[in-house]
């Protein structure tokens, strides 16, 4: 059995901790197996910690055994778990402070899938409400919905019922709610908390439904913005479009999963750098520029892969294609080369919505518009504090900014521990060079935002600026913490001069 997992099992059984305050609570002592290695000392000052939590805690024996026990249940039944921290984990639960720390599923659905539907009803349901509701399912089955359901009776089961039958045919029509025969808790045990799915993979799509992004009032004043369902790569300036190009991409439609799926990354990426090296130039053309795909987010959600550019072709690029990259036309990547410096931002979507690109046919270039607002109290507005934040105690040089990344998920989405990454930073803030931060961009991603901005740093070597990025995930109570952190362009005194 896997260390980490009797760990994810154990602290859910933790008396006096809950959903809510669990997922705080391995945030402050920085990882999931750090919660069972704090001291008697240490717990008993943090508030709230009662007498018999604080005593799970320091003798931890029988909460391995019973998680273990657990464990050997989910594998003797072929029951998967997913901690709030595992990229499958259902991210639009996530956005629920109360959301379970762990779910117990078992079969083969993506619980993030794009399309979800919940068909809900009453119980004692008619022959017209069940032929309705297995019609209406019917009818979703060319978009691959995913059908969600409890399994209660009625209308709750005839949603499933259709989606199976319409799957495989008549013959597997008659379905039970399996549910009602599961309710029951086993002996000795915590009540786990189940997730019933039945998918419905029936035909291939008839369209492809994508990430569609909408620009912040906080965009950059420079960064570039792919359309896939257009087919047009937009230089924006906030919220105007300056100029926008004709662009081909990956020939498979969707976002890009895996190492030569043929399909094009949806995101915030960054550029990284000119290729300079020798290219096919049918394939490449003149000038090509790499994104920094996978980015954390998308490593931390399973994705693979990599090389993924901005490009040209050594032919017309009308009715071609790409492996996955974004491609414009031999004069026009020739006419961005000023524009593509390292650190540009570059969101690439299924589509772009809202104002300006709603009037863009009328107006391609030039056009500008309302933004979609950063709502009081909405994620852009916390994202943009958090950020500030960050600033505030990294220019007073205070260790509490580590508080503000995601310990338990650092190593997956960075490829390094982060004890490491926390090391690094406590010797950059021992440095004592003196640091000031700039404005503040954002552009939101599909389930994360981005910040980035220049920050300058003098010290004894001189001074130095860089294109601080920082990728912000939801932390599932309402917040949102650091998934990743790199530096997108830095110049020195020197290369100034």
């Amino acid at each position: 059995m896997k260390p980490e997992l009797i760990h994810q099992i154990a602290v859910t059984l933790i008396p006096g901790i809950g959903d809510i305050s669990g997922k705080r609570f391995i945030a402050y002592c920085g990882g999931i197996e750090a919660v069972f290695n704090e001291t008697r000392s240490s717990l008993e000052k943090i508030k709230g910690l009662k007498e018999p939590t604080i005593e799970a805690l320091c003798h931890p024996k029988p909460l391995f055994e019973r998680a273990e026990q657990e464990a050997a249940f989910l594998e003797k039944n072929g029951i998967r778990p997913l901690f709030y921290q595992d990229p499958d984990y259902p991210r639009r639960l996530l956005q629920c402070d109360d959301s379970p720390m762990m779910l117990y599923y078992k079969g083969n659905a993506n619980l993030n899938a794009e399309r979800v539907v919940a068909v809900v009803g009453t119980r004692n349901v008619t022959e017209y409400g069940r032929s309705h509701c297995q019609q209406l399912v019917q009818d979703l089955a060319a978009d691959r919905v995913l059908v969600v359901s409890g399994l209660a009776y009625g209308v709750d089961a005839a949603a499933p019922r259709a989606a199976v039958c319409a799957l495989r045919g008549p013959a597997f029509s008659d379905m039970q709610a399996a549910g009602h025969r599961s309710r029951r808790g086993r002996s000795g045990m915590r009540p786990a908390v189940f997730l019933f799915v039945f998918l419905s993979m029936l035909v291939p799509c008839r369209s492809f439904a994508g990430w569609t992004a909408h620009i912040s009032r906080d965009a950059p004043g420079h960064f570039f913005a792919e359309d896939k369902s257009r087919d047009l790569l937009h230089k924006m300036a906030g919220a105007s479009i300056v100029k926008a190009y004709p662009s081909i991409h990956g020939k498979v439609e969707g976002d890009k999963q895996v190492q030569g799926d043929l399909k094009t990354p949806e995101g915030i990426y960054f550029v990284t750098r000119k290729i300079t090296r020798q290219l096919d130039f049918m394939e490449y053309g003149p000038h090509a520029f790499a994104l920094n795909y996978p980015n954390p987010v998308d490593r931390l959600r399973g994705k693979t892969g990599g090389g993924i550019w901005l490009h040209s072709k050594g032919r017309p690029i009308k009715e071609v294609q790409t492996r996955g990259c974004i491609a414009v036309g031999q004069e026009d990547i020739t006419d961005l080369v000023p524009d593509l410096a390292s650190g540009t931002p570059v969101l690439i979507a299924q589509s772009l919505a809202g104002a300006p690109f709603a009037r863009e046919e009328a107006a391609p270039a030039g056009s500008s518009g309302e933004q979609k607002p950063a709502a009081e109290g909405g994620d852009g507005e916390k994202v943009l504090s958090l950020t500030r934040q960050w600033l505030e105690r990294m220019e007073k040089k205070e260790e509490a900014v580590l508080s503000l990344y995601d310990a338990g998920q650092w190593k997956k989405a960075n490829r390094e521990e982060f004890s490491v990454f926390a090391a690094k930073k406590r010797t950059e803030l021992a440095l004592g060079e003196a640091l000031k931060g700039g404005d503040v961009s954002l552009l939101e991603g599909p389930g994360y935002w981005t910040a980035f901005f220049p920050l300058d740093s003098a010290g004894k070597g001189g001074t130095r600026q860089v294109s601080k990025v920082l990728y912000w995930q939801p932390d599932g109570r309402g917040s949102f913490l650091i998934i990743g952190e790199f530096d997108a362009r830095s110049v020195t005194d020197a290369e100034k001069r």
